[in-house]
């Protein structure tokens, strides 16, 4: 199945164009400031000590985005929980039993 937006990210030139190289030399996307994943990264033909930089860069900011994900939920208000119950029990039915998977968190819709 050919993509156009699939396409371009075959295209390192496209690939580059998309991103800039960080003070500490970590390809970045210029829309976010996220890493980039493997995929896209070993489309570059970077050096091998340049994508081990990359891919360490990727799990710490990984790491980072789950840590604050779970503050996040943690200080979510009753209001905020029942939302979240509800609209996942409009999505999925009721006695769905649903797990976040990050937190832990389980509950039956």
């Amino acid at each position: 199945m050919n993509n156009r937006i699939t396409d371009r990210y075959s295209d390192p030139t496209y690939i580059l164009a998309q991103g800039y190289f960080d003070t500490c030399g970590i390809f970045r996307w210029k829309s976010n400031n996220a890493v980039p994943p493997k995929e896209t990264v070993s489309k570059l033909s970077l050096g091998a000590d340049v994508v081990m930089k990359i891919d360490a860069a990727r799990e710490v900011d990984n790491a980072a985005f789950v840590e604050q994900y779970r503050i996040m939920q943690s200080q979510r208000s009753p209001e905020q929980i029942a939302e979240e119950h509800a609209e996942a029990r409009a999505a999925m039915g009721p006695g769905v039993k649903i797990v976040n998977i990050i937190t832990g968190e389980r509950y039956t819709t």
